[in-house]
């Protein structure tokens, strides 16, 4: 670690948190209510696209954590996840149909969803002991409230301003 600040490190750990779910809160929340208002989407086309997420967590993990315990560096898998998730919600921010919506939903889901438990990993590989996470995980807390406030405060649920604001935290 150098002579670098244990302070400073744990501050890394948390940032990289905190970036993980601002990312996530910036849409997952406001997404239901600008389709519904602003689409017009059904209820069914709803469940369709938050039901995305389930299919995403299930799938995706077992595929991707098998490469980046086998081929690849975590930090690598990362990066190309996070970077694949942002051309996603920079993409679903445009979108006004419900297919292509959820086609670039269930896209984003299948990169985001295998993130969470890589950096998760990263951090307690990094920590060394588990009993210190707790430090590091309330960077995802504020990073979700933080998310929370800047949509509802500044962007609203009126426009797909909130997926470009999480495509550019993502990437």
């Amino acid at each position: 670690m150098g002579a670098r600040p244990r302070y400073q490190f744990y501050a890394r750990l948390a940032a990289l948190q905190f970036l993980e779910f601002f990312v996530w809160g910036a849409w997952v929340v406001p997404i239901s209510g600008y389709m519904n208002g602003a689409l017009g989407f059904n209820g069914t086309q709803i469940g369709w696209i938050c039901g995305a997420w389930a299919l995403a967590a299930i799938v995706s993990p077992l595929f991707v954590g098998y490469v980046a315990d086998r081929f690849f560096a975590s930090e690598y898998i990362l990066a190309a996840l996070h970077a694949g998730g942002a051309a996603c919600l920079l993409v679903a921010g445009f979108q006004t149909s419900f297919p292509a919506l959820l086609a670039a939903v269930l896209m984003h889901a299948l990169c985001f969803m295998p993130a969470l438990p890589l950096a998760d990993n990263l951090v307690f590989c990094s920590l060394g002991d588990s009993s210190l996470f707790s430090r590091v995980a309330i960077g995802g807390s504020v990073g979700w409230i933080a998310a929370g406030l800047t949509v509802g405060l500044l962007l609203g649920e009126g426009n797909g301003a909130f997926f470009r604001l999480a495509a550019a935290v993502e990437f």
